[in-house]
């Protein structure tokens, strides 16, 4: 296992703005209980894939990682608690590529991850099950595939305590057919069933439904080459009941579906309008048949639906990438809707590219999401994780948990010392690493991310010339803690220990 420990920055809730501006917003907008932002991560490439809420309040995330694991890119399992803070993590995978997509708590407490991979299976891609304990330790794994290349996006507990998957396969024909898999509780299969047309067609969401059978989404491909939303119901032994498709003359793309309360279903994605893609969702009957679709079209800027849900009070709630960032490049949009307008809207993003992939509604109202960063952590992508109010509305503050064993030890010449140390120590800097007035916040937090010390100091302008510290003794336990340096744009961190 690796620890993680934490830094702080801001990020405001709506808007992205520089430091200084921070003064002129009201109070009330950085006071926002039981929310917060948070970032994980390595120094490669972590991307935050599937969410969902666990019995105890907290969150298990899954992501497609190549900062920790075995191979090129790993599953890698991370659970947190209510308030966003690091409690473990874990890997599965074997030497070569494994990408996470989805993953949800079991009936055991335990959890179910889904993905693909090609360390293991028939031959080139193949879908792939992780099923753990309550800790995040292996159960069993499984993969499922057809000698060609086989994809799942999603999984999720059967009321006979087995597993539907969804997603795509080779092994039908020449292009891709969407594909269930059927699992009993062990992930051994019971069933594999292909849809569509003979081009290429995909699920990207499937659903147990009241009858014990399913609805999947995904989409179709005609004959003109056209995309279009694809709907599919059927019975509990994965037989067609119906299907439907969506969409107008240009090429649309459904990410997601949810059951709704009154057995009505959302789908969601994007349409392509003018060569752009714009947000598209509907609503159906229980039958398929269309009671709401909606196109929106703003003036600049593709957009398209990641993740669809319907709120506690009935409405629409989407999870939206967009290209529009005011800063940067792509940033992600939560917006509420009616069957057709947005009731609100919220921003998250930095001056680089963050993307959202899954969204869950909360027990207390609000929303959870998850996706990657660019802009904020150790590595050039990092998991990116918000929880919301009811409205929306998130903290400004955002936690970053960086793996400890990723940290360098030396940098810029920059030394603590004595250490171990205990209490009186003293920092010496390289005049490279201190910005132009010689400023420094140094600040010691505990492997749980927990900030014991912080001040802000200002430095000897002689380069390598000594500065003494006291350090609160009491504050400490004897233990590694983890000391960050910060100095303008710069930035490091160095173990210490302290003994009594």
């Amino acid at each position: 296992m690796y620890k993680l420990f934490e830094i702080k920055i801001f990020f405001l809730n709506g808007f992205r703005l520089l430091p200084f501006a921070f003064c002129l917003l009201p109070f009330a907008l950085l006071s926002q209980p039981g929310t917060w932002v948070s970032v994980y991560g390595g120094d490669q490439y972590d991307r935050g894939k599937g969410i969902a809420q666990t019995f105890d309040k907290g969150y298990i995330v899954c992501a497609s990682s190549s900062s920790y694991g075995a191979g090129t890119t790993d599953f890698y399992l991370l659970k947190i608690d209510s308030a966003g803070k690091y409690q473990w993590q874990n890997t599965f995978g074997g030497l070569n590529i494994e990408n996470a997509f989805c993953v949800k708590q079991t009936l055991d407490s335990g959890f179910v991850i889904c993905g693909y991979t090609n360390s293991f299976g028939n031959g080139g891609y193949d879908a792939y099950l992780v099923k753990t304990d309550p800790q995040g330790n292996l159960q069993w794994e499984r993969s499922y595939g057809t000698g060609d290349w086989d994809f799942t996006y999603w999984v999720e507990q059967t009321n006979d305590d087995g597993f539907i998957l969804a997603g795509e396969s080779y092994g039908f024909g020449n292009n891709t057919q969407a594909w269930l898999i059927k699992t009993d509780a062990d992930g051994d299969t019971l069933w594999t069933r292909a849809f569509g047309s003979p081009e290429t067609d995909d699920f990207k969401e499937v659903h147990q439904t009241i009858d014990h059978g399913f609805i999947a989404a995904g989409t179709t491909t005609g004959t003109s080459g056209d995309k279009d939303f694809y709907l599919v119901k059927t019975d509990s032994a994965g037989n067609t009941k119906w299907e439907k498709s969506y969409g107008g003359s240009g090429d649309d793309v459904c990410s997601s579906v949810s059951v709704c309360a009154d057995g009505s279903y959302l789908l969601g994605g994007s349409a392509n309008i003018g060569g752009v893609n714009k947000i598209y969702y509907l609503k159906t009957d229980s039958s398929g048949a269309v009671l709401v679709a909606n196109v929106d079209t703003p003036s600049t800027g593709e957009k398209s639906v990641s993740r669809i849900c319907e709120s506690f009070d009935g409405q629409i709630v989407t999870l939206v990438n967009s290209n529009v960032g005011g800063f940067g490049g792509k940033e992600i949009f939560l917006v509420k809707w009616t069957s057709i307008w947005s009731l609100w809207v919220r921003t998250f993003g930095g001056t680089k590219d963050e993307e959202g992939y899954d969204l869950v509604q909360t027990a207390d109202s609000g929303f959870a999401l998850v996706g990657y960063t660019s802009t904020f952590g150790k590595g050039p992508d990092n998991i990116f994780m918000a929880k919301t109010r009811s409205d929306g509305g998130y903290l400004s503050t955002t936690h970053i948990f960086v793996g400890t064993n990723d940290l360098p030890e030396e940098k810029n010449n920059t030394v603590v010392y004595p250490n171990p140390c205990s209490g009186s120590i003293f920092l010496r800097f390289d005049n490279t690493f201190l910005n132009s007035k010689h400023e420094l916040n140094f600040s010691v937090s505990d492997l749980s991310g927990k900030i014991i010390f912080s001040k802000d100091l200002i430095v000897p302008s002689s380069s390598g010339e000594s500065y003494h510290l006291e350090v609160p003794s009491e504050s400490f336990s004897s233990g590694v803690y983890i000391a960050a340096f910060n100095s303008g744009s710069k930035t490091f961190h160095k173990k210490i220990i302290f003994v009594k």
